[in-house]
């Protein structure tokens, strides 16, 4: 397990097309993860490692997350310095954020970066390491030193296709949306078939569109994004802020319905912690987006 694991970090770091990184690196996660999970086998901290990121790379619920955070610290009281262990726990804290899973964000930015700081000392050079605590540095008002991660991962690995999503995350706040669908249309195509690099697309794609006005386009890229992830809530809130700015009240009740069964977490002042910016391009389109919502019934 431990040589699958150093295995990944080196092929991560190759020459090779992301895309068959990406299918070596799922192959040995299997093997890793059926090792794990077999009857009587003792685990150790690799292997606690690997089943912490089953966990989290399955469109995690907020119980996988906790459940994710638990097995990593478990190998940390094993291996201290284990950097799979310590990126997990850092992304733990960033995607429970990120998804609107937690009752109390604010509070989990600096546990997050505390974890990914270490690993990032361990291991500077890993490109997996750099997203999560970009994406923290940037909810911290620090959106220089965020970019300045994303580039670097991308120095890195430069077919990474989620740092390119991440760098597209950044060009919308800054309003420099044409930047962000070249990014976006990057990202999309050094890794079509990824379930969890297209659900981004597809968030990107609506936000990108509705922050340029686009609303007929960015609602339909939230309702393909809701067909085809239909357990996730966050198409839902876009689907019921266009719904209510333009006048459809009871779709808008219906889909606010969806996205709080779903996402119970969400508030007008969680949307605005997500979307950090200082561009005013953006933030007109912001707040029009929390009109939305807030016509569509999300509290404050």
């Amino acid at each position: 397990s431990l040589g699958c694991l150093e295995f990944r970090r080196v092929l991560f770091r190759s020459n090779l097309d992301q895309r068959v990184a990406s299918a070596f690196r799922m192959q040995f996660f299997e093997i890793d993860n059926v090792r794990a999970s077999q009857p009587g086998h003792v685990v150790d901290a690799a292997d606690l490692a690997t089943l912490g990121w089953r966990d989290l790379n399955r469109f995690a619920t907020r119980d996988d997350v906790l459940r994710a955070r638990s097995r990593f610290e478990a190998a940390l009281k094993v291996d201290p310095d284990s950097v799979v262990a310590l990126q997990g726990v850092g992304s733990s804290y960033q995607i429970e954020i990120v998804n609107y899973l937690s009752s109390a964000p604010q509070s989990l930015v600096e546990p997050g970066k505390k974890a990914l700081k270490r690993a990032m000392e361990l291991r500077p050079d890993v490109p997996e390491n750099l997203l999560p605590w970009g994406s923290l540095l940037a909810l911290s008002g620090q959106p220089a030193e965020a970019m300045a991660m994303y580039n670097k991962a991308l120095e890195l690995s430069p077919n990474y296709a989620f740092a390119h999503l991440f760098v597209a995350r950044m060009r919308i706040w800054q309003g420099r949306f044409a930047e962000a669908q070249q990014e976006i249309d990057k990202a999309r195509g050094l890794s079509p078939s990824d379930a969890r690099l297209l659900y981004a697309v597809y968030s990107l794609s609506a936000t990108a569109d509705f922050v340029q006005g686009r609303d007929d386009e960015a609602y339909r890229w939230a309702m393909r994004w809701a067909a085809e992830y239909p357990n996730s809530g966050q198409p839902y809130a876009m689907l019921a802020a266009i719904d209510a700015l333009h006048g459809h009240d009871a779709e808008a009740a219906a889909h606010m319905a969806k996205h709080r069964e779903l996402l119970p977490n969400d508030s007008i002042a969680y949307v605005m912690f997500l979307s950090p910016s200082t561009d005013p391009v953006f933030l007109a389109q912001r707040a029009r987006l929390i009109e939305g919502l807030r016509k569509a019934g999300l509290p404050d």
